[in-house]
């Protein structure tokens, strides 16, 4: 587990999903780019709740080492 602004060409580890609309923005394997990282930190700014599947955090992720 990482800080999100670290992540930036990292592998995810988790599921990234905002809710509402409760769709996945990031899935295990994926490669996390800035502009995921943006919109991930205008959630958390909105407090929009942001559900992961390991890490409970909202300004962490978990990556593949």
């Amino acid at each position: 587990e990482i800080l999100l602004k670290s992540s930036q060409g990292k592998i995810c580890a988790e599921t990234v999903t905002p809710y509402p609309p409760g769709i996945p923005l990031l899935l295990a394997g994926e490669i996390i780019t800035q502009d995921i990282i943006n919109y991930i930190n205008k959630m958390n700014e909105k407090e929009m709740r942001i559900i992961k599947s390991i890490s409970g955090k909202k300004d962490t992720v978990s990556v593949l080492k």
